[in-house]
């Protein structure tokens, strides 16, 4: 067996086995992945820090910090990251079992900063054999498409450390106000967050950033004179505002607003970004549903109707989609085959715990439809004074 100089079990004595049970997941959810939008939600919830108890969807151990991955996630998740740290283990070594909670103490001191991975190579022969896994564990850190093998000491302080050294600055600084404005109109649908002010400012904004590279772009444009402001771009044209103290920025409050005003009130969805929305629709989510030729105009042109919807029903993000680029989940999960629609879906469609959330329907054709019209419309749903449309159409298990 190769050595390290701590030692490692060799991948060449390991047994062989089928693969684990453990790493299914439940029908409803296998049916609901085939959406890129839902798999790209529920890996990319795990990646930005948030814990899967569920078992088999997709966090090691339970309440580990750490995600468990396989060879139908692994690409996925390493596109979804700018940064990951993995762990190629087999269970049965030694070595590993020592690593483990060393490991598990290392991803929750980098929690939203550098999302920590396991792969059972074991079982994953194909990842083994790709990434060349000859020992147990290697550790392999992934960052922008390259790789590099942790070869120090396997404990927590020792894990940190190397791992922040190769992670670098979440903060983009740029030369000028200029500049900014030339970023800010190539954000798309990412929210973008902007300090302006000093050199405190910056180390401050600096942690911030790095600690939520997740949530968008972090942007620190250098001013001498003026207010320090940290600002949110978000949504279409939303902005709000941050004073600071230039001399002492208080770095908690900065990072709680950041946090808070990540999502706008009426915005575009995409992969990039609906794990965060995913994250704050438990209770489920509002989705216009434009035509194919002018959705960007169309929701431009009534984005004041339907920030007021938000305003009145908070715990329902509401978002519009590219009904082109994601017809599948447009038609196959919102059901969705007749736009303009409201799309109303109440539950979390990427949680096995609600196997049937329900959906309701409305019409967008009304030129002078106010967002009076829609929050009755959805009070009218909440109430069950309307009915929902038919449910999603699951497998038995046995067909999964």
């Amino acid at each position: 067996a190769p050595w390290d100089g701590q030692g490692g079990g060799s991948a060449a004595a390991a047994p062989q086995r089928a693969r684990a049970q453990a790493t299914a997941i439940p029908p409803v959810v296998q049916l609901r992945l085939r959406s890129p939008l839902l798999r790209a939600a529920l890996l990319g919830a795990a990646l930005i820090g948030a814990t899967i108890a569920e078992e088999g969807s997709g966090a090691a151990g339970g309440s580990s910090p750490v995600v468990l991955l396989n060879g139908d996630n692994f690409a996925m998740a390493v596109k979804a990251s700018p940064m990951l740290f993995v762990d190629f283990y087999a269970p049965w070594c030694g070595h590993n079992k020592q690593l483990e909670p060393e490991f598990d103490k290392a991803a929750l001191s980098l929690a939203g900063r550098v999302p920590f991975a396991k792969v059972d190579a074991s079982l994953e022969a194909d990842l083994a054999e790709e990434f060349q896994i000859d020992g147990y564990p290697t550790l392999l850190f992934f960052r922008d498409g390259g790789r590099e093998e942790y070869t120090g000491v396997r404990d927590n302080s020792s894990l940190v450390t190397w791992v922040v050294s190769k992670s670098g600055s979440a903060l983009i600084e740029l030369s000028s106000e200029d500049e900014l404005d030339q970023r800010l109109d190539q954000r798309g649908a990412l929210t973008a967050f902007v300090a302006l002010g000093g050199p405190s400012l910056k180390a401050s904004f600096s942690d911030v950033a790095d600690y939520n590279r997740k949530l968008g772009i972090f942007l620190f444009v250098p001013r001498a004179s003026g207010a320090s402001v940290i600002e949110v771009h978000r949504g279409i044209d939303e902005r709000v505002e941050l004073p600071v103290d230039a001399a002492a920025p208080d770095t908690d409050r900065i990072r709680d607003f950041c946090q808070e005003e990540a999502v706008p009130l009426f915005g575009e969805i995409t992969e990039n970004n609906y794990g965060i929305y995913n994250a704050r629709a438990g209770l489920g989510m509002l989705w216009a549903v434009f035509g194919p030729d002018a959705y960007q105009e169309d929701a431009r042109r009534r984005r004041e109707v339907f920030r007021d919807l938000a305003m009145r029903f908070p715990d329902y993000p509401v978002v519009y989609i590219d009904p082109v680029a994601y017809q599948e989940h447009v038609e196959e999960e919102l059901g969705c085959t007749a736009p303009p629609v409201l799309v109303f879906q109440v539950g979390n469609l990427s949680s096995s715990s609600l196997a049937d959330p329900r959906r309701y329907m409305t019409s967008l054709q009304e030129e002078g439809l106010t967002a009076q019209m829609l929050s009755a419309w959805v009070a009218d749903a909440l109430a069950g004074k309307i009915e929902a449309e038919d449910p999603l159409d699951l497998p038995d298990a046995e067909e999964a």
